[in-house]
């Protein structure tokens, strides 16, 4: 594991790299490591080997640009409690990220069974996903920008997934207050779906002294997913209309948590399609896709992505307590292909063939 810092002269970024801590896994005693990035603006942000997880960010404020505030839910207080979490905090997640039916899909003209853990279907990859491995990392740096980029290897028959494939995730902060994330995967030895996404949970009021309800949100996003019983995804459908519609203006999402059904809970777990036309898919590149704010401490975040859809999950199951682990205090907007794609071809691509190359990329502006 990398022990080192990169802080190259005339940059306003910086990347360290320590020892977190030791745990046990199904894989053995593995060892944690914790990288840092730190911009001039103030800007924080803290990742984890285990997980290639987002334990922190930290943004300043209007009220105060000289004090930095928590903006992401994590339990990444230590690698025991980030071990314990049950809710993808800040996750890198994969191979699949979101619901494959039933755990089963067909490909090449062979039928694939996968780990079921939600709800009778196959959740963020199963198990034992990619949020639950160590990674290997090196840190990177250039003018203006700084990073780490995590490496793992995936086996063929990985919670049930064909082929063995490389994957890999950037993250890095740079001079402008924004966090890139680039995703890739390739040397697949079988043809395979692939979805690798990141599960950070936002909440923009601080230190997470308020819930989301009164953040406001716009997505870029005409179209949507409805979903059955278990949250699989039936149709495609405009927003117009409905509670979904966070397209034509910015919405508090407070106003729509009460008229929406989150699984069981009230509030929103569903996505939200960039383009009506699937066949568009990964072909739309990189574009704005969701701007949120919060009123009160004048942050503001804009995600733009390469991915056909986003998730706009409204933390419906974090709980009763305690604070702020509790209901509708933090959300993710996670960039993706469509849930259950692999088995709808009327859905983007989601199969990544031998040769190919898989990227998926992110960026997180903030502004304040």
């Amino acid at each position: 594991m990398l022990r080192t810092s990169v802080n190259l002269a005339k940059m306003s970024v910086q990347a360290s790299s320590r020892a977190w801590g030791v745990c046990n896994s199904s894989f053995g005693k593995i060892q944690a490591d914790l990288i840092s990035l730190k911009n001039d603006s103030g800007m924080e942000v803290h990742l984890s080997t285990y997980g290639a997880t987002i334990t922190s960010v930290k943004v300043p404020s209007a009220a105060d640009p000289k004090k930095a505030e928590e903006v992401t839910l994590c339990t990444g207080d230590s690698i025991e409690s980030l071990m314990a979490n049950g809710n993808y905090y800040g996750s890198t997640v994969g191979r699949v990220a979101n619901r494959i039916a039933k755990g089963r899909f067909e490909v090449g003209g062979r039928s694939y069974s996968t780990v079921l853990n939600n709800n009778g279907n196959t959740l963020h990859g199963g198990m034992i996903g990619y949020d639950k491995r160590i990674w290997s990392s090196s840190l990177f740096a250039s003018a203006g920008e700084a990073g780490v980029k995590f490496s793992l290897q995936s086996h063929d028959g990985d919670e049930g997934f064909p082929g063995a494939i490389n994957v890999t995730a950037e993250y890095s902060l740079t001079a402008k207050n924004e966090i890139k994330m680039t995703f890739r995967a390739n040397n697949a030895t079988k043809a395979t779906p692939i979805n690798v996404v990141n599960h950070a949970y936002w909440n923009l009021s601080g230190d997470l002294k308020s819930n989301i309800k009164d953040h406001v949100l716009k997505l870029h996003a005409s179209h949507y997913t409805p979903v059955d019983g278990t949250q699989i995804p039936t149709d495609v459908l405009p927003v117009a209309g409905t509670p979904f519609d966070f397209h034509s203006a910015p919405v508090r999402i407070g106003d729509r948590i009460p008229l929406i059904d989150g699984g069981g809970e009230p509030g929103i777990d569903h996505n939200f399609c960039r383009s009506k036309n699937a066949a568009e898919g990964w072909k739309l590149g990189l574009g704005v896709v969701a701007e949120l704010s919060d009123p009160a401490s004048g942050r503001k975040m804009v995600v733009s992505t390469s991915a056909p859809g986003v998730q706009l999950y409204t933390g419906n199951f974090l709980g009763k307590g305690p604070a702020p682990f509790i209901q509708h205090h933090a959300l993710c907007l996670e960039t993706q292909n469509y849930p259950d794609a692999v088995n709808r071809k009327d859905f983007p691509n989601a199969i990544l063939e031998p040769g190919q190359e898989y990227l998926h990329e992110v960026i997180h502006a903030f502004s304040w």
